[in-house]
């Protein structure tokens, strides 16, 4: 379980902001800046970091407003910047008591995105187009399975209803009785909790889980194409205390990723690690149990998405 403290500690925060400080005004004072462009009063620079191995760009113009007026329109008014600037789409202040959460899904994404990508996994199962993959991890003492299809509706499509209909997962989903949104932190972040499905058998608790969920956009450099991410670690939160029916599982960083084709479809990938909280024994029948548990997941959510893609 990776727990969190009520009280956060700012100092960190506040250091990071004062070293970003200085190393700005050192580079825009004494930078040696190379001239990209100068056209219709605008400046654009750059250099090359060695530190960042990235260029730095640095823009230069003359606006008809003070600069105090500038200033106090970017830091209270920091959410309405998307209103004029296409770059970007959200900008939210994010509350302090909330920001270890976000930092928490941060570290998730990072970790399954690098497994994915970089992970030396070992083939368990290819048939009907649903191909299942595993590796054992050290650090978690833990087998984590890879699950990869097509399916047959949008990356973005897939995306948004993940993030956005979260509780109707499990009209779909048979391995999960229910999914709620417990607070959303920002577009990009939120915690939720997950109650798993009856295992058949009066003498198994059910299991429950409290996680940060976290959303991302990336951009494939080779294919061109933007991949959404929906991750997710398990986190204690005052408002969804252990009930004393279910058994407090764990998430370690796990997540999906839907990749465009370019016919509409999809690649549909899914990283679980988890730790269901059984013995030893149970561990090594729950590990083949899992193969065609993760298969379940993918027909079934092929089968959704077909539906999806009419809607």
């Amino acid at each position: 379980m990776y727990a969190l403290h009520r009280q956060v500690d700012l100092l960190p925060y506040v250091n990071q902001g004062e070293s970003a400080f200085h190393e700005v005004k050192n580079l825009m004072d004494n930078g040696v800046w190379d001239l990209g462009r100068e056209e219709d009063g605008i400046i654009i620079k750059s250099l090359y970091s060695r530190k960042y191995n990235n260029y730095i760009f640095l823009t230069e113009t003359v606006v008809n407003a003070s600069a105090e007026d500038l200033i106090e329109e970017y830091w209270w008014h920091f959410e309405r910047i998307p209103t004029w600037n296409t770059a970007a789409s959200s900008m939210e202040v994010i509350k302090v008591d909330l920001l270890p959460y976000v930092n928490q899904g941060e570290s998730a994404f990072h970790e399954v995105k690098d497994l994915m990508d970089n992970g030396v996994w070992d083939l368990e199962r290819e048939e009907d187009g649903i191909i299942i993959k595993s590796l054992y991890s050290r650090k978690y003492n833990n087998y984590i399975f890879l699950t990869e299809t097509v399916v047959n509706a949008s990356a973005e499509d897939l995306i948004e209803e993940y993030w956005w209909h979260f509780e109707r997962i499990p009209t779909w989903n048979t391995a999960a009785s229910s999914m709620e949104v417990i607070k959303r932190i920002s577009k990009t972040k939120m915690i939720a909790r997950v109650i798993g499905a009856h295992l058949g058998s009066q003498y198994i608790s059910r299991r429950d889980f409290v996680a940060v969920y976290s959303r991302h956009g990336v951009l494939d450099t080779q294919r061109m194409v933007e991949d959404f991410y929906m991750c997710f670690i398990s986190t204690e939160f005052p408002g969804a205390p252990p009930e004393g029916e279910y058994v407090r599982a764990t998430y370690h960083p796990s997540g999906f990723r839907f990749s465009p084709n370019g016919d509409g479809s999809a690649t549909f990938q899914y990283l679980l690690n988890v730790d269901v909280k059984i013995n030893a024994l149970m561990k090594a029948l729950s590990r083949v149990a899992m193969i065609p548990t993760m298969a379940e997941y993918a027909t079934q959510l092929r089968n959704y998405a077909s539906t999806l893609k009419k809607a």
